[in-house]
């Protein structure tokens, strides 16, 4: 009966997550549609997921290195870290090419909701890992809910640098044409 459930719980979670990121991408556009990118952005975020792939890649190889001590002490972390690395390499690189945000997004929704995810990713994480974050000699798995706090922590203030960059440049251009 437990596992009935148990099981029961993990399908509601599931329906829960899915519904609220489908209300989030709704939310998150302002004619409430998909995505929209132009024919620039699509191909910068190419070369974002190309050097994503490759930093990856990488990253994966590193472990081969490393002595079997720390491989115990990484746990299931080395298994997420080239995903982790390749993500925030793909989102760095689009962010800076004014590939990321869709034609379509409202940019302060985007910001205020990425911004509760990671939030609430520092949360998890610190609620996960009260007694500390090792356990027998590895990092626990609520690890992995840090490194997503802090990776969402990263993108906005690589959003914000961002912005902040165009806006001196849009200053700059109308002080030079004055």
């Amino acid at each position: 009966m437990s596992n009935l459930g148990f099981i029961l719980g993990i399908i509601v979670c599931i329906a829960f997550v899915l519904i609220i990121t489908a209300v989030i991408i709704k939310m998150g556009h302002t004619d409430g549609k998909k995505p929209k990118y132009d024919e620039r952005q699509m191909m910068a975020r190419g070369k974002g997921y190309t050097y994503a792939f490759y930093t990856a890649v990488l990253v994966a190889i590193i472990p081969c290195f490393l002595p079997e001590e720390i491989k115990v002490f990484l746990g299931d972390m080395l298994y997420f870290t080239p995903l982790l690395a390749g993500i925030l390499v793909h989102i760095t690189y689009c962010v800076f090419n004014n590939a990321y945000l869709e034609m379509n997004t409202e940019p302060k929704r985007w910001i205020s909701v990425f911004t509760c995810i990671g939030i609430a990713n520092l949360l998890i994480a610190f609620a996960n890992c009260r007694e500390g974050f090792v356990e027998n000699g590895s990092l626990k798995t609520g690890v992995l809910n840090l490194c997503m706090g802090i990776i969402f922590v990263i993108i906005m203030l690589e959003v914000l640098i961002k912005s902040r960059l165009d806006a001196k440049e849009v200053d700059d251009d109308e002080e030079s044409e004055a």
